[in-house]
């Protein structure tokens, strides 16, 4: 009963991933898609959590969400209007500031309107990590496939997309206009494709099947020149490079496979500036002086926030006149600043409290290969979150959200060796090493 319970939560949590990851790839707040998704995944999740009663699920899950909701709901309660004096800009005051009037009652948040559903995409990103890591490890490694089949349909939107018309830009069917592949923004599916990697890397050298990691990788970096996103192009070789030099470089055909990796980089290197210099450059837009400006509301709304989503009401009031530019600044293009903006002294704690849990549970995971494939994923996500805004699309945050339960889900605890040497990658538990030496006494006994 317990195989095929783990099984139906396998392709409930796989299929609603699978869902994110080719439907929630907008960018545009209010989507109805995003919504739909929004559903589904409260309703997998909690199909899960109840046929995984017995099992114990994350305890960082569960205090996120306890936390983001609490802190949620505090930003949207009307509190006494007084306290806000001296914590906040007097033009962020309820009435008139010019003449001393102010109103009874306030909430910290300036948009509750924009509050809310800030609050239930976060809040639905937290519970869908809750539920996949009180999955059993076998039935979590389960949902791998249906990951890379969402990454796999993008591959072959890109492809097909820039093969019959050599471009993106056709209008979308799910209420966005579409860029490369099944996303709105192309750096986001580059940052998911170049997340991707480490996953892949695992499989070909791990779980031994090269042939589908070459080929998929392969597709990945053709991908990467035909968006021609040149932060994609550059962030897909590095993380190609560490993901086989970090779980290779100890086997005998490490430094062969690294000289390959050397021979490909430079190939590709060849081809990704020639990609470039035969793209028209537009003139981008300088994100230095988002983090300035950023920085400038935090300074002065640093103790409450301005409420989750509110960032786009808040940003021109500290926008200095040679910082304009003609495209509307709807994010801060860094996630993290954008969250301390928004969330104040709480968010910065929260985030800062994230951070520490990575560090120490990189410190434990020891030469777990599935673990280190997964933590470098979660440092592409966050990498790219510090110069734009990955985590504010469905298909990122839920992708953020998978790699995450991979890498705080318990390692393997069977020794893991190496399809061509059998090196171990893994020290041998204290039952693998005492089980020979039973078995020898058995039939030593028997004859």
């Amino acid at each position: 009963m317990s195989g095929e319970r783990g099984l139906d939560c396998r392709y409930v949590m796989g299929v609603t991933l699978f869902a994110c990851l080719t439907l929630g790839g907008g960018t545009v707040r209010g989507l109805l898609v995003d919504s739909l998704l929004e559903a589904g995944i409260i309703l997998a999740a909690t199909y899960t959590i109840i046929r995984q009663r017995t099992s114990s699920g994350s305890a960082l899950g569960l205090a996120g969400l306890v936390v983001l909701s609490s802190t949620g709901l505090l930003q949207v309660i009307p509190l006494p209007a007084v306290l806000f004096e001296g914590l906040r800009p007097g033009i962020y005051l309820p009435g008139l500031p010019e003449f001393a009037q102010y109103e009874a009652v306030s909430t910290i948040s300036l948009s509750t309107d924009r509050t809310l559903p800030a609050l239930g995409f976060a809040l639905c990103a937290f519970y869908l990590f809750f539920a996949l890591s009180k999955m059993p490890k076998g039935d979590l490694h389960g949902v791998i496939p249906f990951f890379l089949a969402g990454v796999g349909v993008n591959l072959a939107v890109v492809l097909l997309t820039y093969a019959g018309s050599g471009g993106a830009g056709n209008p979308g069917f799910l209420g966005f206009e579409r860029g490369a592949g099944l996303f709105a923004n192309d750096n986001h599916l580059s940052a998911l494709l170049c997340a991707s990697i480490p996953l892949i890397a695992y499989l070909g050298v791990c779980r031994r099947r090269p042939r589908f990691a070459i080929m998929a990788i392969l597709l990945i970096l053709l991908s990467l020149l035909a968006i021609g996103s040149r932060a994609g192009i550059l962030t897909g070789v590095s993380v190609l490079l560490v993901s086989f030099l970090l779980l290779v470089w100890r086997t005998r055909t490490g430094g062969f496979v690294a000289l390959g990796m050397i021979i490909v980089t430079t190939i590709y290197g060849y081809g990704a500036f020639a990609r470039i210099e035969i793209d028209d450059i537009e003139a981008v837009l300088d994100r230095s002086d988002f983090a300035l400006t950023t920085l400038r509301a935090l300074r002065e709304n640093w103790v409450l926030g301005t409420g989750y989503g509110s960032f786009d009401l808040v940003y021109p009031h500290y926008e200095r006149l040679d910082d304009v530019y003609p495209m509307f600044v709807n994010h801060a293009h860094n996630d993290f600043l954008e969250i301390a903006l928004e969330g104040g002294l709480i968010g910065m704690i929260g985030l800062a409290a994230y951070l520490v849990a990575v560090l120490l549970r990189l410190r434990s995971i020891g030469r777990a290969p599935l673990q280190l494939a997964a933590v470098l994923s979660v440092c592409v996500v966050l990498v790219h979150s510090a110069v734009d805004y990955p985590l504010r699309t469905m298909a990122m945050a839920a992708a953020f959200v998978f790699f995450n339960a991979l890498f705080f889900s318990r390692p393997e605890s069977e020794e893991t060796t190496s399809p061509e040497t059998g090196d171990r990658w893994a020290e041998p538990t204290a039952a693998a090493t005492i089980r020979p030496v039973i078995q020898q006494s058995i039939s030593e006994g028997t004859s």
